[in-house]
C-alpha cells in the first residue's frame, strides 16, 4: 500500500508490486513485438488485444509507476500527446 497526494487521504493498494507489473507488461511487449511502436494508454489498459491479460484495467496510476519503472531502465520511454497519454517501448 502507498499513501499518495500530499494530504494522504488517498491509498493505494497493490495486488502486485510496481515492480512485477512492469516485468508482467515487459512480457507483453516481448511476446508481442511492441517494440519502437507508440501504444496509447488506453488502448494498452481498455483494448481488446489486451483482454485477459493481468495488466487489462488496471489503474492507470499503477500502471504508470510501472512503465516509470521501465522508463528508468531504458527500456520505454511515457509520453503526452494531445493530452492522450502513451508509451513507446525500446
Amino acid at each position: 500500500a502507498e499513501w499518495i497526494g500530499k494530504d494522504q487521504e488517498t491509498c493505494l493498494i497493490y495486488s502486485r508490486p510496481p515492480e512485477q507489473w512492469a516485468q508482467i507488461i515487459q512480457d507483453y511487449v516481448k511476446e508481442k513485438s511492441l517494440y519502437n511502436m507508440i501504444l496509447t494508454f488506453y488502448e494498452l489498459l481498455e483494448g481488446e488485444e489486451t483482454q485477459g491479460r493481468e495488466f487489462h484495467q488496471l489503474d492507470e496510476i499503477i500502471f504508470l509507476k510501472a512503465l516509470k519503472i521501465l522508463e528508468k531502465s531504458g527500456k520505454a520511454a511515457v509520453i503526452e500527446i494531445d493530452g492522450n497519454k502513451g508509451v513507446k517501448f525500446v
